[in-house]
């Protein structure tokens, strides 16, 4: 059993989630189904169910970082079908980065065995791209900044080395140089008109960064997101395609 939080899904369709926490995915009823304990021997640094292709011909995934295994992928019966051995695989996140591939794509960072490194995996699992901001891991945190897909995502508030960035890792929105407080950030939409905020603080100060058109009317771009009561920082952060008229 992990302390990570678990990630729900039903899996068999029968109208009841089913869990899967760590290695393990449990029923409806509690009963394990099935586990990878003894394939993997360190624990899951955030793992979640997600259909990659979005109604496409291929079936949901579960997709796990798994430390020091790297990340991988399994089908719903727990078959190993993707693992790439990246280092110390941590804070994934699932969202539709690039419109112009096919599905939802993935990342992951590092913590340490290639610290820092970021990869992205288009739907099927396949690395698409890597590249190494800084040498240090945080969380990467699906963003919608624009109302519109893509989605960006943020890697930190710094002023010189973080920022939100693209689905292949290009800086597209930069904190500005004003004294705001960068030891953490989170991403919501605070006001309400789908797009996200993002919130920076440390133990002294909160700031908040919004658009400069905010609040905007329209139809816009309204992803589904892991709810805040699961919150977590070993969460894989999945955001599903979304719209409000």
């Amino acid at each position: 059993m992990q302390d990570r939080p678990p990630y729900a899904y039903d899996t068999d369709g029968d109208g009841r989630d089913e869990l899967v926490m760590g290695y393990s995915l449990f029923d409806d009823d509690g009963r394990k189904l099935w586990s990878l304990d003894s394939l993997v021997e360190d624990h899951a640094d955030g793992v979640s169910i997600v259909d990659f292709d979005l109604d496409g011909p291929q079936p949901p995934w579960y997709f796990c970082a798994a430390s020091d295994a790297g990340v991988f992928w399994t089908d719903l019966a727990g078959n190993l079908l993707k693992h790439h051995w990246i280092g110390h695989g941590q804070n994934p996140a699932v969202a539709d980065f690039r419109a112009d591939l096919p599905g939802l794509e993935s990342l992951s960072i590092n913590f340490w065995g290639n610290q820092g490194i970021i990869h992205f995996y288009d739907c099927h699992g396949n690395i698409y791209h890597d590249f190494e901001p800084n040498q240090y891991g945080s969380m990467c945190l699906p963003v919608n900044w624009t109302g519109t897909p893509p989605e960006y995502w943020v890697h930190n508030p710094n002023v010189k080395e973080g920022g939100m960035f693209d689905g292949l890792g290009r800086p597209v929105v930069m904190f500005p140089d004003d004294g705001h407080p960068d030891m953490c950030n989170a991403v919501l939409d605070i006001t309400g008109d789908c797009r996200d905020e993002v919130v920076v603080w440390n133990p002294d100060e909160i700031w908040v960064y919004t658009q400069d058109d905010n609040p905007k009317a329209g139809k816009l771009y309204k992803p589904v997101r892991n709810p805040l009561y699961n919150y977590s920082n070993y969460q894989a952060t999945v955001s599903l395609p979304g719209w409000k008229e």
